[in-house]
């Protein structure tokens, strides 16, 4: 009816209105779509620059490898943008690499211009740009933690002979002290990074810190086996205060009193599996040894928490054992009990011949390196609520295999814009 009526009015005015009203709406259909068009390949534009910021910045470890990660990013980009619809054109690229208070970032930005349809009566093309910035924190690559989050001196190095080298891997301390990692008497530390909870570390006296890859301040880094649990053990034993001054093999059981060896031709080989030491030590003496593949000693208790014992490693003794690569205790080669009274002495001195293959793991505790002891193993993490170094000690990072976890979860690298 409308339509019959708009055919037959002689004034014309209606038909005009209708006319301009209908081009309008084309119009603003057609600027719906231009824009519509303009936003995908933003979008897309988005998705490369993530992706590519991402890629170069994980393989972005220091000044020797910033051209892999510059020319990584760039292939990303390559082929993000050859899956841009047809017609845009990229005008221009921008891929630098950076560093952000001690983390290494990588910048990368690409703007492009997009072709219009009906809106190319006034602008033949939109321009779009998208930009991001991703962070290595590196932390991910450390062999040593020390836990906990508020001491002074969390992890510290004291003596003129006491150096700490660290092979393709570094030491993170979460304390958020500014002495939270101390060196003094001339002691040093030579790795891959240093990771601190604070603001500040400390030394005194000619001693020195060198990271290769930086020293990063205000990160913390998680306990990579926190989630674990101890595997329960039955109540009764199969050992009482179970001590040899004469070579043995023993199996895997209930050590109820712990563990004592002694005697300088003393050779104890543990048969793989999970030695539970209930309400006692491990103590390696008298430049005895303990060796075995594939095991796990634990110290722990059915009882009262406090009965937890130590690991005492002393005389010029050895520790010579491996972790299991799968099962609940996967990495794990010396692990102290949670519950064990917080800050007892795990001490590893004298010179010991000390070679693990996995994690020593005491997350309440303190564990003390000193008297020149080291670890002969290609993958040794520590883990503690607090670590004493006094003497040289050695650690590694080629842990592929071992079945560790990761310190920092590789978790080091993320999008930061």
């Amino acid at each position: 009816m409308l339509l019959r009526r708009l055919a037959h009015d002689t004034c014309g005015s209606v038909a005009i209105v209708f006319g301009v009203l209908f081009i309008m709406l084309i119009v603003g259909v057609g600027v719906a779509v231009d824009f519509a068009r303009g936003a995908q390949v933003r979008a897309q534009l988005q998705s490369v620059v993530d992706a590519a910021a991402l890629a170069g910045v994980g393989v972005y470890t220091g000044s020797s490898t910033e051209s892999t990660a510059t020319t990584l990013a760039q292939s990303y980009v390559t082929k993000g943008i050859a899956a841009l619809p047809s017609g845009t054109t990229v005008t221009s690229t921008t891929i630098t690499p950076g560093t952000d208070n001690g983390a290494y970032t990588m910048y990368v930005s690409v703007a492009a211009s997009v072709p219009m349809t009906l809106m190319g009566v006034y602008q033949k093309t939109m321009n779009v740009s998208a930009s991001a910035t991703a962070k290595n924190t590196g932390s991910g690559s450390a062999c040593i933690l020390a836990l906990n989050a508020s001491a002074s001196k969390a992890a510290s190095l004291s003596g003129g002979s006491t150096n700490l080298t660290l092979n393709n891997c570094g030491i993170a301390v979460n304390s958020a002290s500014s002495d939270g990692l101390d060196l003094s008497g001339g002691s040093w530390i030579t790795g891959q990074t240093v990771t601190l909870g604070g603001t500040a570390y400390g030394t005194s006296g000619s001693s020195y810190v060198i990271a290769s890859d930086g020293i990063k301040y205000n990160q913390t880094v998680a306990d990579p086996y926190s989630g674990r649990s101890i595997p329960s053990h039955w109540w009764w034993c199969d050992h009482w205060n179970y001590s040899t001054g004469s070579s043995r093999t023993l199996n895997p059981g209930v050590y109820c009193g712990g563990i004592t060896t002694n005697g300088s031709s003393t050779v104890v080989t543990l048969n793989p599996g999970t030695y539970f030491l209930d309400a006692g030590d491990l103590k390696i003496a008298g430049s005895s040894t303990i060796k075995g593949t594939d095991v796990t000693i634990i110290l722990t208790t059915n009882g009262w928490p406090n009965s937890i014992g130590t690991i005492q490693v002393s005389g010029g003794s050895g520790l010579q054992i491996s972790a299991p690569a799968t099962g609940s205790t996967a990495g794990i080669a010396l692990w102290v009990d949670s519950r064990a009274p917080l800050d007892a002495n795990n001490a590893i001195s004298g010179g010991s011949g000390v070679e693990v293959t996995g994690a020593i793991y005491a997350p309440s505790q303190l564990v003390n390196y000193s008297g020149g002891s080291s670890s002969g193993s290609s993958c040794t993490q520590l883990i503690a609520d607090k670590i004493q170094f006094s003497g040289g000690s050695n650690f590694g990072n080629s842990c592929a295999g071992t079945g560790v976890s990761s310190i920092g979860g590789g978790g080091g690298v993320q999008l930061t814009n």
